[in-house]
């Protein structure tokens, strides 16, 4: 009988499925590569059923066995009926002393929470060729977008960016970022992850970092939360960044320097918090632009001298330029989604 799921659940459902991604064997491998190929309207609930699947597994190179798997499995199968009734079920279950025995089914209980409804993940539409197997996924100004990859791990993408992945990380774990994103990286078998641009590149094993590629939000950035990564320039320069070390990128002079980072500064924008410390007035209209969604439109022979240092949090449009207006003298008028700029 063909197969024709039509969510994750029913992914669950297909015990062989379920043990390919525990084991990763050759042939089926080559199978289900070639089903998502053939199926890409399903590709969603693909990845949604084997990120749940991955993170049922150990630390390391270990598998889950596959008793224990078809149990994880079952649970999850019911807790489909009634999630949260289930899921608070598998909880209280990992806090007694058999926390070893039940720690998986608490595991599958948040990724299901996750999945069903805790938080909306986001998948969008792919271009999907028989040449070439990666996924788009873009952001407008004032969007952002959370994006599970294949091998579970996250991404908080900003706006007006775009990230590129592979339909499946077995033939490596590889992004190609454009843009601003936060990524949450999983460890997996000691596999290396590596996020590219067109300047520079960062390869991890697991970890969670910000990353800016974009030049017209300032110098470019890799900003490290937990974890270990090493950040490497076209030009082969490199350095290796321990949490809350920081690589700045001059795109103009192509340098690399390592050094600390203003938390809120760099990594705010995820609390919604928008702050300025010393960028241009160019940049500031550039990073309003993207948070709010607007653009702004100003004669070039504006004098747009100076730096300029604020921090809002969770502010309307109307307040922050008008916080701006009054450290800069300029006049700013919203018609729609334009700002007029005028002195």
């Amino acid at each position: 009988m063909k197969f024709n799921p039509k969510s994750e659940y029913d992914f669950l459902k297909n015990e062989d499925f379920v043990l390919w991604v525990n084991h990763q064997k050759g042939q089926d491998t080559e199978y289900w590569h070639h089903w998502v190929q053939k199926n890409p309207d399903k590709a969603e609930y693909f990845h949604k059923a084997k990120a749940i699947v991955n993170s049922f597994q150990y630390s390391g190179d270990e598998k889950i066995d596959d008793l224990r798997l078809k149990t994880i499995r079952e649970k999850l199968l019911e807790a489909y009926g009634n999630p949260r009734k289930n899921i608070a079920h598998l909880e209280n279950k990992s806090t007694n002393s058999n926390w070893k025995k039940y720690k998986w089914l608490a595991a599958a209980s948040v990724i299901l929470f996750l999945v069903l409804g805790g938080l909306s993940w986001t998948y969008l539409k792919t271009d999907y060729s028989e040449s070439a197997n990666w996924v788009t996924v873009s952001t407008d100004r004032g969007e952002r977008r959370n994006v599970m990859l294949p091998d579970g791990s996250s991404v908080i993408l900003d706006s007006n960016s775009s990230l590129e992945y592979l339909t499946d990380f077995d033939r490596g774990r590889k992004v190609h970022l454009k843009g601003r994103a936060f990524f949450e990286v999983k460890k997996q078998n000691g596999e290396t992850f590596e996020v590219s641009s067109d300047h520079f590149a960062v390869n991890v094993l697991g970890t969670s970092f910000d990353m800016n590629t974009d030049k017209d939000r300032g110098n470019g950035h890799v900003a490290l939360v937990t974890g270990k990564v090493n950040v490497r320039m076209q030009n082969e320069e490199e350095v290796n960044l321990l949490p809350l070390d920081a690589a700045f990128i001059n795109f103009e002079s192509n340098q690399l320097r390592k050094g600390s980072f203003d938390e809120d500064q760099i990594l705010g924008w995820r609390k919604n918090i928008l702050k300025f410390k010393d960028e241009s007035y160019k940049i500031v209209f550039e990073r309003i632009s993207n948070w709010y969604g607007v653009e702004f439109i100003y004669d070039k022979s504006l004098d747009l001298k100076g730096l300029y240092s604020a921090t809002y949090s969770n502010q309307k449009l109307d307040d922050v330029l008008q916080g701006l207006s009054y450290a800069s003298d300029l006049k700013f008028q919203i018609k729609s989604n334009l700002v007029y700029v005028t002195e």
